[in-house]
């Protein structure tokens, strides 16, 4: 799971950053999540090696996006935060180093059902 609300405002301050993922036009890379149906979800990673191999991860499950320059991008927290919820159907979910890792897994195991489900 990743942080909740209270839990980032109680943990972290203005001045804290975090890793996001963005092309060379600043757009977000976004997925679903299976909890929050109908809107997608910018992945924001507590260290920029989580964001590196989630990044990987999704240039393996979805090649259409090699095309595109991504990179991670270390951001202010709450100023990111702030300009994701602003832009419905967008969220955000801020993952921990571990949590990270489990989201990776689950994601690609999702990757692969949806792979299934396709065919």
């Amino acid at each position: 799971m990743p942080f909740n609300h209270e839990e980032i405002r109680e943990e972290f301050n203005n001045r804290d950053t975090a890793w996001v993922l963005k092309d060379d036009t600043g757009k977000y890379v976004t997925v679903p999540h299976h909890n929050y149906h109908g809107r997608l979800l910018v992945p924001l990673f507590m260290g920029k090696a989580d964001a590196e191999r989630f990044l990987a991860a999704v240039l393996t499950e979805s090649p259409a996006l090699q095309r595109y320059v991504i990179a991670p991008r270390e951001v202010l927290l709450f100023e990111e935060m702030a300009q994701i919820a602003a832009s419905p159907p967008l969220g955000y979910a801020l993952y921990s180093p571990n949590e990270a890792w489990d989201w990776y897994r689950d994601y690609k195991l999702s990757m692969a059902s949806n792979k299934i489900e396709d065919q």
